[in-house]
């Protein structure tokens, strides 16, 4: 399984870099549009869920339980 084969995630992730893009031109945010969290959990099917994650968890300083069960596409800077 390929996660890229989901088009409806790739259209979404277009789109989030075409928003950075946009950012950037406008001096709002750096190139790359750190800091951009978008919920794609409508957008995975089941077996795209249960894929590992590509990035160690960052744990939240607070527990929100609204969260829970939901996956986030999230730009960032190092």
């Amino acid at each position: 399984m390929n996660i890229r084969d989901n088009k409806n995630l790739m259209e979404e992730i277009d789109r989030i870099a075409e928003v950075a893009g946009y950012l950037w031109e406008k001096g709002w945010a750096e190139r790359n549009g750190g800091n951009i969290s978008v919920n794609v959990t409508d957008l995975l099917n089941k077996e795209e869920k249960a894929l590992p994650a590509i990035s160690n968890p960052i744990l939240l300083p607070e527990p929100v339980t609204a969260l829970c069960g939901h996956l986030f596409f999230v730009t960032g800077t190092r």
